[in-house]
């Protein structure tokens, strides 16, 4: 026995009206809705019928006199208040939810309130048919209302848009619209750009598909790549970013024992942009060198490790009043290397030999009065560590077999001896006296 809904005044519109607001949206489509509104209707207004015994009671409505018609009015205006009550209700239940979820767009499958799911998801079919000039319960009023909260009426249309805008971000700072499979920033936006070419591929073989012409357009615009081919570079290019936010620089060592690939490739990186730069055949391309440009890849370290050492120069430098930083300088054992390597470079630039040291290094060395021959540089190295013995224990006295520096106690007793025969260099008693030493003897 099949049943249907009925009024009992039998006005069909006032049927459709109730069932849009219960969730059904046409006769055609049932929805679930929670029953937590059965209260909403009363026994009065609707009763459960057999459709077997419609023609029955149309007979019957139709012997009413004229004095049911004046009844039917009063009761029309009874529905009309309480669908207006119920409008009303829903929509202090959406601005609610709105509150909490900072948008309109409440999910089909929304269990908390299955009724407001369907209830939405009505007044935007509504809306569509007042803009197709069709019969329907929305009203202008309910559109200013529902738009004063931010309700959008195509939000499949507003999300679009909004990946869209972050791809063009994307774009403008990677230069591609190549976004990673797993690009930890945004995995939406990379499920999203897959998705895209997945559509256009269905559009290209004449199947059903959700992007339009215009949507094609507009990632063209951008230089959206359909069909990219794969390419291991991205790959490692993640890699290094990784890498990056671990360590605070892209100078990934060769022999990188966590990830070797790695190494290799930003050394392989380097190499072809030196070929590039020399205008030979390279494959790295502009938008590569952009890339990295933009996470801080540096294209020479060894300039860059360069110019670090000769900065800790100067506040040397500024902090002793001269640049012989001597070799056993425990604050800065790696400084006083690199100074030894700057004085080995440029005595073999002078004898001929190969050499790294530029002309440009030179004059920076030169302008902070860096000496490349110092006099008697093993000496001022021993004098320097004897002020360190001096300022640790208070004294000058180093034992001649001292574990920590046994060079320092044997040349303390060189001085020593070679101030009583009276060879030791009067410049070297200057330069004692200079420093406030004016005592070396024992």
């Amino acid at each position: 026995m099949n049943y249907t809904w009925k009024t009992v005044y039998g006005d069909q519109r006032l049927v459709d009206l109730a069932r849009q607001l219960r969730g059904e949206s046409s006769d055609s489509e049932e929805e679930e809705v929670n029953d937590d509104d059965s209260d909403e209707y009363d026994s009065d207004d609707y009763e459960f019928v057999n459709e077997e015994d419609e023609d029955d009671n149309d007979n019957e409505e139709e012997e009413e006199d004229a004095s049911s018609s004046e009844e039917e009015e009063v009761k029309e205006s009874k529905y009309d208040k309480r669908l207006i009550k119920i409008w009303n209700k829903r929509f202090e239940q959406l601005k609610k939810y709105k509150a909490k979820h900072g948008h309109c767009n409440v999910p089909k499958q929304y269990h908390a309130n299955k009724t407001l799911a369907v209830w939405v998801y009505t007044q935007r079919q509504q809306y569509k048919k007042l803009l197709e000039g069709l019969k329907t319960c929305m009203t202008n009023e309910r559109v200013r209302i529902l738009e004063g909260i931010g309700f959008e009426w195509a939000p499949m249309k507003d999300t679009w848009n909004h990946r869209f805008e972050e791809l063009k971000n994307f774009k403008a700072r990677y230069g591609h619209c190549n976004v990673p499979h797993k690009y930890e920033p945004n995995k939406t936006l990379a499920g999203w750009v897959h998705h895209q070419r997945y559509q256009f591929q269905l559009m290209s073989k004449g199947s059903n598909t959700q992007i339009t012409e215009d949507r094609i357009k507009q990632l063209n615009d951008i230089d959206f790549e359909w069909a990219p081919k794969k390419d291991a570079w991205y790959d490692m290019f993640e890699e290094l970013e990784k890498y990056k936010e671990q360590n605070g620089h892209c100078n990934v060592p060769y022999n990188y024992i966590a990830n070797k690939a790695l190494g290799g490739w930003v050394h392989t990186q380097r190499d072809q942009f030196q070929l590039m730069s020399k205008g030979s055949n390279a494959k790295i391309t502009e938008e590569r060198v952009k890339l990295l440009d933009n996470i801080g890849f540096e294209w020479t370290p060894m300039k860059s490790a360069w110019n670090e050492k000769f900065e800790e120069l100067k506040k040397y430098k500024a902090q002793n009043g001269h640049c012989n930083v001597p070799k056993q300088h425990h604050a800065n054992k790696s400084l006083a290397h690199w100074v030894q390597s700057q004085r080995r470079q440029y005595k073999a630039m002078m004898d001929g030999s190969k050499s790294q040291i530029v002309e440009e290094r030179i004059k920076k060395l030169e302008s902070i009065g860096f000496e490349w021959t110092p006099m008697k540089d093993a000496w001022n190295d021993r004098f320097e560590e004897l002020k360190i013995f001096k300022a640790r224990y208070g004294h000058c006295n180093v034992p001649r077999v001292y574990e920590p520096n046994k060079t320092l106690g044997g040349w303390v007793n060189k001085q020593r001896r070679q101030y009583n025969n009276k060879k030791i260099f009067t410049d070297i008693n200057h330069y004692a006296i200079e420093h406030q030493h004016h005592y070396i003897g024992p």
